[in-house]
């Protein structure tokens, strides 16, 4: 039914368990490019995509916002801003850790039009 509606080849990803929806485990970032856990880095349907693999100890960070070259990501995880600033990205971070003891984070508090 999404094929027909964005006329857009859709290919079903198995979301690992620990995670309530894709985004939790990963963010796309542009150019081809994924910031994941090695979870999700493993996952068949992700194989053709350059992956950034965030630390275990910083999996909540995998859900950021990419702009272009800007990146609103969640504050609190420095391994993974330092991969992303590596990167090339203009880094924006925002305070979340309220938002993350419910498993919220960036693209959950964001209207994108």
């Amino acid at each position: 039914a999404l094929e027909m509606v964005f006329a857009r080849p859709v290919i079903p990803v198995r979301v690992p368990g620990r995670f309530r929806h894709l985004l939790t485990g990963c963010s796309y970032l542009g150019r081809n490019r994924l910031l994941t856990t090695a979870e999700c880095a493993a996952l068949p349907a992700l194989a053709t995509f350059e992956k950034l693999v965030v630390p275990e100890a910083e999996w909540p960070a995998c859900n950021v916002l990419a702009l272009g070259d800007d990146a609103i990501i969640p504050d609190g995880y420095p391994e993974t801003a330092r991969m992303l600033s590596a990167a090339g990205f203009n880094l924006h971070p925002v305070p979340l850790s309220e938002y993350e003891k419910r498993d919220g984070s960036v693209t959950c508090l964001s209207l994108i039009y």
